[in-house]
């Protein structure tokens, strides 16, 4: 059975689950980040480590928020013929394919990764408008600039 390297920094990760009819699932796992949450004893206070290196600092509960998507892929087990060991190949090459579409999709839907284009601007107009509002007595350079970009 081909064996998935989980060790990546990559979101999503592709990993795997053994099933009992001896084939292997593959799955994407997301990572959103993480919750911190102060640990409060019965009358609503903050609890603090009492001794060790951590002693007088807050104690808090880290829960961990992931996602889990299945592929509805498999892999053998133990294949035992070249057919089966190729299946398992181009499966595993599938997945991975997969992995980096969704990847991109959601680096994509981040805020902040890609800017959204909401209209389109013509440059040389833009640039037009720059020169006819500008004050300063430098602006040959700029006149000779649209000019060429004009012409070309």
């Amino acid at each position: 059975m081909a064996k998935i390297e989980n060790k990546t920094k990559e979101n999503p990760k592709l990993e795997q689950n053994k099933l009992s009819d001896g084939r292997t699932s593959l799955y994407l796992e997301y990572y959103l980040g993480r919750e911190e949450k102060p640990v409060l004893d019965a009358n609503g206070n903050q609890v603090y480590y009492e001794d060790g290196k951590m002693q007088g600092k807050p104690k808090f509960s880290v829960k961990h928020n992931r996602r889990k998507e299945n592929l509805n892929l498999y892999l053998m087990d133990k294949p035992r013929t070249p057919a089966e060991r190729q299946q398992n190949k181009e499966t595993l090459e599938l997945a991975t394919k997969i992995r980096a579409e969704r990847e991109q999709e959601f680096k994509e839907s981040m805020l902040g990764y890609r800017l959204k284009k909401d209209c389109t601007i013509n440059f040389l107009d833009y640039f037009q408008a720059y020169i006819d509002s500008y004050t300063k007595k430098d602006c040959a350079w700029c006149k000779l600039h649209l000019a060429v970009s004009k012409t070309s």
